[in-house]
């Protein structure tokens, strides 16, 4: 079932509930797509989430913020249903151990290629349990590691992260994350061996935070680590193209 014909079905099996799902903004990914949920002559409930892959198809609701869980248990149905799934979000955060008293962080980062240069972004959402905490996006790089390319991105999305975290005053927290070198550098398990990624290491290390390092895969259908996907390639799409030196590596030696 192709992405669009997936779309229509869930359109399609919401009306027959008295639920109107129409297409949302373009999610700058082939294989996804967003609908936002009403109910018929009612007010907006907020989005779900279409995803399809190789490895399946994932609805992903979090952004149902104003939906009562009557409803949500309606989308889910529906979802079971035409998708021929045993559960909303099969590969999702249901599947990992979380820990809901604990402060959970995560991170991405994006780089797009363009003709003069390449696009970064990098996000982070902070939450405890299912309540969000905090969500931040951006394009900026202060950590001046544009040169390592999409590493770049994943470092200043765990740098900011884990920041906001401290002056949020949380004392302990899980970063979950796909990019293995977010833990790998400042755990000792690769070595550092360019500026940026010594300077990475020490100001992790440095920070007043026990942190526990959670790797994911990436594009799996796991609902938060699409999300900052998500966001993280939106900010890169709004950013300006930034040449990249020509001594430039595109992921530091380990």
């Amino acid at each position: 079932m192709t992405l669009q014909d997936l779309a229509d079905a869930m359109t399609s099996g919401l009306q027959e509930h008295g639920i109107i799902a129409s297409p949302g903004p373009s999610m700058n990914n082939p294989y996804a797509t967003k609908l936002f949920i009403q109910m018929q002559n009612g007010p907006g409930l907020g989005a779900i989430k279409l995803y399809v892959g190789k490895r399946g198809s994932t609805l992903v609701p979090d952004e149902l913020h104003s939906c009562p869980p009557a409803i949500r248990s309606t989308i889910t149905e529906v979802w079971q249903r035409i998708s021929g799934q045993s559960s909303a979000a099969p590969r999702g955060p249901d599947t990992l151990t979380i820990d809901p008293s604990v402060i959970q962080v995560w991170v991405d980062g994006a780089c797009l290629q363009a003709p003069l240069g390449y696009r970064f972004g990098w996000a982070f959402v902070i939450q405890q349990g299912d309540r969000e905490l905090h969500r931040e996006s951006g394009n900026l790089l202060y950590s001046g590691a544009f040169e390592h390319r999409n590493v770049g991105a994943e470092l200043e999305a765990a740098t900011r992260a884990l920041t906001r975290c401290v002056l949020h005053g949380y004392k302990q927290v899980t970063v979950y994350h796909d990019y293995q070198g977010i833990a790998a550098w400042p755990t000792g398990a690769w070595r550092a061996n360019t500026a940026s990624t010594r300077e990475y290491a020490r100001f992790i290390k440095a920070l007043p935070l026990e942190i526990t390092w959670q790797k994911v895969p990436a594009h799996a259908g796991i609902a938060m680590n699409e999300l900052v996907d998500e966001l993280a390639n939106r900010a890169a799409a709004e950013s300006p193209a930034l040449p990249i030196p020509a001594s430039s590596t595109p992921d530091p030696v380990i």
